[in-house]
């Protein structure tokens, strides 16, 4: 069974790196132990899904400790 297609999907995102970033706009300023808590991940897959946001620039971090990230304002 297919996931249904979504904005993030389309645009070449991961799910979890779409999810997270939904998470993001809804929640600025998360850890990403809240991330992972929230949306049931595992916190190496979130760090993987921040680093694909961060390089995509669609995240960006707040704060180093503790690390806190929010969603990037678009350009």
């Amino acid at each position: 069974m297919n996931e249904p297609t979504t904005w993030w999907s389309d645009a070449g995102l991961p799910p979890a790196a779409g999810r997270v970033l939904e998470h993001l706009v809804a929640h600025p300023e998360s850890t990403p132990a809240e991330i992972a808590e929230a949306l049931g991940l595992p916190s190496r897959g979130v760090a993987l899904a921040l680093r694909t946001l961060s390089d995509e620039l669609l995240a960006v971090r707040v704060s180093l400790s503790p690390a806190r990230w929010s969603a990037n304002p678009p350009r």
